[in-house]
């Protein structure tokens, strides 16, 4: 692996994947917005172990910033099996989906252990983005960052072996953390 470090503007790791292509990860620091500073502050929810916060009987209105402990995200597919896709630490938000038209029915959210959220209607959330445009920016911001997570993980799937998933994996956890 090749690690070219940029001033200011972060690192990318030049790899061989198994297939012997090469791959550009990418960590850039750029200035982002953060989102808290355009929300205004909401009522605590705590939430036991095991507990859903919304599932295909109860479809979430709302968008949720994890305060302490960790929610699991999952898909549950036709067949009624669930997936686990992500796991959502403190200080990270989920269920940006209440901000669609129709949100997915086919996602839960539950808590993993002990769980404290605070959360927004999607309908307050559209209502301030019209007063703070950089809200808007903002919620982009994490939709993108969300979005290159999600590709980066299906061309892991796709090219690279069991422990290099594994390897990656665990590093990209213990970066969030």
């Amino acid at each position: 692996m090749v690690e070219i470090e940029y001033a200011s503007r972060g690192t990318a790791a030049v790899e061989e994947n198994a297939m012997g292509a090469n791959t550009v990860s990418l960590d850039i620091r750029t200035r982002t917005e953060d989102i808290l500073s355009h929300l205004p502050a909401s009522s605590i929810t705590p939430y036991p172990k095991g507990q859903t916060i919304y599932g295909p009987d109860h479809v979430s209105k709302n968008i949720y910033l994890v305060l302490a402990g960790n929610v699991g995200i999952s898909h549950i597919a036709e067949n009624g099996r669930e997936v686990l896709l992500e796991i959502v630490r403190p200080e990270e938000l989920f269920g940006e989906s209440a901000l669609l038209e129709a949100p997915r029915r086919s996602e839960r959210a539950a808590a993993l252990g002990p769980v404290k959220l605070m959360s927004w209607a999607a309908s307050d959330v559209e209502d301030l983005v019209t007063k703070r445009p950089r809200l808007a920016v903002a919620l982009l911001q994490v939709l993108a960052q969300r979005n290159a997570e999600y590709s980066h993980r299906i061309e892991s799937l796709v090219y690279d072996n069991i422990e290099k998933r594994t390897l990656r994996s665990s590093r990209t956890a213990g970066r969030k953390r």
